[in-house]
């Protein structure tokens, strides 16, 4: 008898998962560089997700630190609906 659920298609699962459990965002590299970040995320022991991730959120709060606002309430404050205006 085999090991495995004839019934589970655990791409299916996966993808189900995928989606209800996080938002997908597309990135676009210039040629080229997607090969040399990918190279350095494995190099790092990292994933591209992972740095990607961690770099905005170093971001934030390096913008929280030199406008001296709280790290904690200021990511409440991006958490909210976005208003119609925007701020860069």
């Amino acid at each position: 008898m085999s090991a495995t659920n004839k019934g589970f298609n655990e791409n299916e699962y996966k993808r189900e998962y995928g989606k209800a459990n996080y938002d997908r965002v597309t990135v676009y590299f210039p040629k080229g560089d997607r090969d040399r970040i990918k190279r350095y995320t494995e190099y790092k022991g990292t994933t591209m997700n992972a740095l990607i991730i961690s770099l905005i959120e170093k971001d934030i709060a390096d913008y929280c630190k030199s406008n001296n606002m709280d790290y904690d309430e200021f990511c409440k404050y991006l958490s909210t609906p976005a208003d119609t205006g925007s701020r860069n």
